[in-house]
């Protein structure tokens, strides 16, 4: 697990295997060696920003609504063992607000340079939802919620995501599946996606503590009441 006061060390950076992660990591590293050259910073590290938590008004485009449509498209969903850190964009934005208002010192030229004072003097917040859902409990939500998708060993489904990706080039786009454009994010095997015990785990207790200090309520959780906002709205605008 790590904290809002760890920094990310390269032994992280060696975990990451794509590129969108390695570019945080290396966002963060610049912000870090700013503050060890004295200009007073904050760093923030927000999960999967979904929807806002009382319209359920959200992006399709971003990687989690379009594995979900690209399933329900399918007609199946892979066995993977992930977690799905969904936070409302609204409380997001309410916390970003609040915490940017608060003061930030300007560290010292001549102070150390070490990881401890550094992070002591770029405050570190971690936004990501501290009740996650399992991704095979996401995939029981989606059939609750009356779409037809089986749960299928993760190198059947590729199969069958790479047949339809390659039926889907003769289409137009609005027909292609959802993940068409991502297809090179899923491996031929299992072992290639991952597990809970192989991902970084963001603690935000103290984040978290310091946002509801500050007026900022409490993240709702990834469960049921926040699902059915999300797929009513999905299916307002057409997405489902």
């Amino acid at each position: 697990k790590i904290l809002e006061s760890d920094p990310l060390t390269a032994q992280h950076a060696q975990r990451l295997t794509e590129g969108y992660a390695q570019t945080k990591w290396v966002a963060d590293q610049l912000i870090i060696a700013a503050a060890q050259r004295g200009l007073p910073t904050v760093i923030y590290r927000p999960g999967r920003i979904t929807g806002h938590s009382k319209t359920g008004n959200t992006s399709v485009e971003d990687f989690m609504c379009r594995f979900m449509k690209g399933c329900v498209q399918l007609g199946a969903a892979p066995d993977l063992d992930w977690l799905c850190d969904m936070i409302p964009a609204d409380f997001v934005a309410y916390s970003i607000v609040r915490l940017s208002m608060q003061p930030v010192s300007r560290p010292s030229l001549t102070s150390s340079t070490s990881s401890s004072a550094t992070t002591s003097s770029c405050p570190i917040y971690h936004l990501c939802n501290p009740n996650p859902l399992h991704w095979i409990q996401m995939a029981e939500f989606i059939k609750e919620k009356g779409f037809s998708v089986k749960i299928l060993p993760y190198a059947e489904w590729k199969q069958m995501l790479n047949k339809a990706v390659a039926e889907g080039e003769k289409k137009p786009v609005c027909q292609q599946n959802q993940l068409t454009p991502m297809i090179g994010l899923f491996g031929e095997k299992k072992e290639d996606m991952g597990t809970t015990k192989d991902m970084p785990l963001f603690d935000t207790s103290a984040t978290l503590n310091k946002v509801n200090e500050l007026g900022g309520g409490v993240c709702p959780p990834v469960a049921k009441p926040l699902l059915h906002l999300y797929f009513d709205a999905y299916r307002r605008i057409g997405f489902l």
